[in-house]
């Protein structure tokens, strides 16, 4: 229970703090929002971009499974056109460690 004042004078302070304290409130207040809402914002773009990436991924992922699986795909001549070595995988799980082989001798080259 707050206490009450003796005189007017000291009414007065009790009414400055206040006011004090609660535009003091206000402005952290303030403060907060804008930064949990610059803090959503760059949530919200760093979601988009992992999206758009994901979304490409699928694309990819699809475009791979239709070669893989298409029985009229001649695997052999789409890996020749594509990675231009002298070997050329004949079936689809042959595509499949041909395409792992030379990602795992480009990241060796990177690396």
């Amino acid at each position: 229970m707050t206490p009450i004042p003796s005189s007017p004078v000291q009414a007065q302070r009790g009414t400055d703090e206040r006011e004090r304290l609660i535009a003091h409130a206000y402005q952290i207040g303030d403060e907060f929002s804008v930064t949990a809402a610059d803090m959503l914002r760059a949530d919200a773009e760093q979601l988009r971009a992992r999206d758009e990436e994901i979304a490409g991924l699928r694309a990819d992922a699809l475009r791979y499974r239709w070669i893989r699986g298409n029985e009229h795909m001649d695997i052999a001549a789409c890996w020749l056109i594509t990675a231009k070595t002298p070997y050329a995988p004949q079936t689809a799980e042959e595509l499949d460690a041909a395409i792992d082989a030379a990602l795992q001798e480009k990241s060796r080259d990177a690396g």
